[in-house]
């Protein structure tokens, strides 16, 4: 049933007919945890390396929350999250605890931004600045050469998208396609245009009424009040 709510163009991913169903078993198709990375994506409208880029300290559980760092133009911004993917962001908590925990036994550091590490030279064993998607590996950091824990990387949920587009006939279809799709059908369901400007971090309130054609096609003519349409025979 999964492959039947699909639909049968790229663009149809963000149509007001398909709607949440089709985008949900299209997501369906991914696997965990890449799959939880991509429902967040979708839920909030993020781009794909904000949710990558998250520490254990930019979950909110008791809030619904997610502190958006290292955003796009340097900005960050709080946005929320459904009650729905609140057990399933529980059981990755625990999961990035439990990699921070081995990790700081072991006296491996994670990685972090710019020059935070000399600045604060104990936040790279701090359980708070873990990864709250880690990479399953360590490597070497490329600056440091130091071994480090680093995140999950954005080829991951690339390629696992791609797979499951694939799947459904929607090649073509990219993470970024599910952000629009939040815009569009966040819109569908009266949410204001500033408020979705800020929920998606964008400068220009421009960019955000490129998402308005779908309200186009909700305003009736007022010539419909003095000239209703003929009965078909």
């Amino acid at each position: 049933w999964l492959l039947r709510v699909a639909c049968k163009s790229q663009t149809q991913i963000t149509a007001g007919k398909s709607k949440n169903k089709m985008v949900m078993g299209f997501i369906s198709l991914v696997a965990y945890p890449t799959r939880l990375i991509v429902h967040v994506l979708y839920a909030s409208g993020l781009r794909v390396t904000e949710p990558l880029n998250f520490r254990i300290k930019d979950l909110d559980l008791a809030q619904s929350r997610f502190y958006v760092q290292q955003a796009k133009g340097k900005k960050g911004r709080v946005v929320r999250f459904p009650d729905c993917l609140s057990a399933p962001l529980a059981r990755q908590l625990a999961i990035a605890k439990a990699f921070a925990a081995t990790d700081q036994a072991q006296g491996i550091p994670v990685a972090l931004p710019d020059l935070l590490a000399k600045k604060y030279p104990y936040a790279a064993h701090a359980e708070r600045w873990a990864w709250l998607f880690p990479s399953r590996t360590t490597c070497l950091h490329p600056r440091t050469k130091q071994i480090v824990r680093w995140r999950c990387h954005e080829a991951n949920g690339q390629r696992a998208v791609k797979q499951a587009a694939h799947r459904c006939q929607l090649d073509g279809i990219t993470p970024h396609h599910l952000r629009h799709a939040f815009a569009t059908h966040s819109l569908q369901n009266g949410s204001f245009v500033r408020d979705l400007q800020v929920v998606l971090g964008h400068n220009c309130l421009e960019t955000t009424m490129r998402y308005l054609h779908t309200e186009a096609e909700r305003v009736t003519s007022p010539l419909c009040e003095f000239m209703p349409a003929p009965r078909v025979p």
